[in-house]
């Protein structure tokens, strides 16, 4: 009996965690839409990426493609067990 008992209080113990751990997140996520939705209420525009400068056209140079050796190739390399 006291065994259960207590497995009863861990049990509750945990789905309490859970559940708290639950209202945090949903509560944090309501906090981060709202500023949101403030801000495009007020005609505030959203933020935009920064993106990273474009190198020089010297700098750019193509590799020359080389083709696959034959023998190399995924289908030369299969081994099966004999005994199948």
């Amino acid at each position: 009996m006291r065994s259960r008992r207590r497995t009863m209080w861990i049990g509750a113990g945990v789905l309490a965690a859970c559940a708290g751990a639950a209202l945090i997140s949903i509560h944090a996520a309501e906090q981060g839409s709202r500023s949101a939705v403030s801000a495009h209420a007020a005609g505030a525009a959203p933020p935009r990426p920064s993106l990273p400068p474009l190198p020089d056209a010297d700098t750019i140079r193509d590799e020359p493609a080389v083709a696959p050796d034959p023998k190399e190739s995924a289908d030369n390399n299969v081994s099966l067990p004999a005994d199948i």
